[in-house]
């Protein structure tokens, strides 16, 4: 039996295909029949494994590189403040960014804003709710403090006459 081979192009990758029963060039051992995958069959299962890690790998790049760009163009996009805006634009404007998500606490929490600082008061139902809505406020640029008086269930409103912490300052 004579080597013989034949050329197939394969994406980008060149493949050599033995016809079965014809020896393999590099190892010089004859590909029987019986053998589970022949030599055409594995360099094209190598071909395809190389063609989808590089189109893997594209995606990847592509992905990364397009997160990038839209972190850039938002910082491009960051608003600043406005030193005009009155105190019930500022409001409505905390409101519909804290009460945005379909799950936001608007029947149990109020907003109130005088010169530029904001009051959240009302009850939410736990603490990283609590923190989430004064973060929210926070992150307006018109807004110059927040005053977080919100509470969780079945603890006193802070401020009022009845919570613990007012009972004690009273105290003599």
């Amino acid at each position: 039996m004579g080597m013989r081979a034949s050329r197939t192009r394969v994406g980008s990758c060149q493949a050599a295909r033995l016809r079965v029963g014809e020896t393999d060039p590099g190892s010089h051992h004859v590909i029987d029949e019986g053998s589970a995958m022949n030599a055409s069959q594995a360099v094209d299962r190598v071909a395809g494994l190389v063609r989808s890690a590089a189109r893997q790998a594209d995606r990847v790049v592509r992905r990364v590189a397009s997160g990038a760009g839209g972190k850039a163009k938002g910082l491009g996009h960051r608003e600043t403040a406005k030193a005009d805006m009155d105190d019930l634009t500022l409001k409505s404007k905390v409101e519909s960014e804290i009460f945005r998500p379909a799950d936001a606490p608007n029947s149990t929490v109020n907003v109130n804003v005088v010169d530029g600082v904001v009051e959240l008061r009302g009850e939410v139902k736990n603490p990283d709710a609590k923190q989430n809505l004064e973060d929210k406020a926070r992150s307006i640029p018109e807004v110059r403090e927040v005053r977080n008086l919100l509470h969780l269930p079945k603890t006193p409103a802070p401020g009022r006459a009845d919570s613990p912490g007012r009972q004690r300052a009273k105290s003599p």
